[in-house]
């Protein structure tokens, strides 16, 4: 197959992987194998707004795979190659948020691949070699809020990929491997 340039600037997307809207309506698309990020508009603009180049300070971006954006116009991407997590302003402004030493301590990022924002502007990266789920602050606090033992009651959460977030700040944790769905009030 015959992948074409997107954007009409060369911009390929190859393995679109994930996808998120803004409160304005843009669309925002990761592509894994081309490593970039896509912004369309309403109007049906099309423009790379992240690419294989990271920030630009070395912080690369390699096999985008979750997506998400705040209520401030914030864009979020997971990288599981790079194992690193960038924000996107709305003014364009790339920022490395978190790379693979997570916290430094014993909450490391490896593998991160779904991303969900709440209304207090947490996010929320699903982990799937250590079966975790991380949570954000806006203040930069790093923590788990589910691990591989799940509930703690023999309920297990294996191999996390679906994430999503409601009105009230509950977070859903769908494990692949383990086949459930949990809720993290």
């Amino acid at each position: 197959m015959e992948v074409i340039p997107l954007d009409g600037l060369g911009n390929i997307l190859d393995q679109p992987r994930s996808l998120a809207v803004d409160a304005s309506g843009n669309i925002f698309v990761a592509a894994a194998i081309s490593d970039n990020v896509f912004r369309i508009t309403p109007s049906g603009v099309i423009t790379e707004i992240l690419g294989p180049a990271g920030d630009g300070s070395g912080n690369t971006l390699d096999a985008p795979r979750g997506i998400a954006t705040d209520a401030s116009g914030n864009v979020f991407v997971s990288a599981t190659t790079s194992e690193n997590i960038f924000r996107i302003t709305p003014g364009g402004v790339i920022t490395e948020i978190l790379d693979a030493t997570g916290d430094g301590g014993s909450n490391i990022l490896d593998n991160p691949r779904r991303l969900a924002t709440d209304p207090s502007g947490n996010l929320f990266i699903t982990e799937s070699t250590d079966d975790k789920v991380y949570k954000l602050t806006p203040g930069g606090t790093f923590s788990v809020i589910i691990g591989p033992t799940g509930d703690g009651m023999g309920n297990n959460l294996e191999f996390p990929q679906g994430l999503a977030t409601d009105s009230d700040g509950n977070v859903f944790v769908a494990g692949a491997s383990s086949d459930n769905v949990f809720k993290i009030t």
